[in-house]
């Protein structure tokens, strides 16, 4: 649920975040801005109930693993393609937007 709140702030400091952030976005700013340091006590505890998790821990170890090692097999030779794409790339015309294609 959202609440509303007026705040009091300079005039530049008004102007600063109309222009920079825009008139629309202050408030999701300002929330973004406040929250770690109002809200950091749910959140630690919450950290911390699943840090106690150990077989959810062992879980996402093993997976941040093994995607490691999928990602790592999958650069494999990746230079050498990235090498041979951009050369072939080069013999085509440049202009109208005409970037060479995503490697991945």
């Amino acid at each position: 649920m959202r609440k509303k709140l007026t705040v009091t702030v300079a005039e530049d400091v008004y102007e600063g975040l109309r222009n920079v952030i825009g008139a629309r976005n202050i408030s999701i700013f300002l929330a973004f801005l406040a929250r770690p340091h109002v809200v950091s006590a749910d959140m630690d505890a919450a950290y911390a109930a699943l840090a106690a998790d150990e077989t959810r821990e062992r879980q996402a170890l093993e997976w941040v693993e093994g995607t490691m090692a999928e990602v790592a097999g999958d650069w494999e030779g990746r230079d050498e393609a990235r090498r041979g794409s951009f050369r072939e790339s080069n013999e085509r015309s440049w202009h109208n937007w005409d970037f060479p294609p995503a490697v991945g």
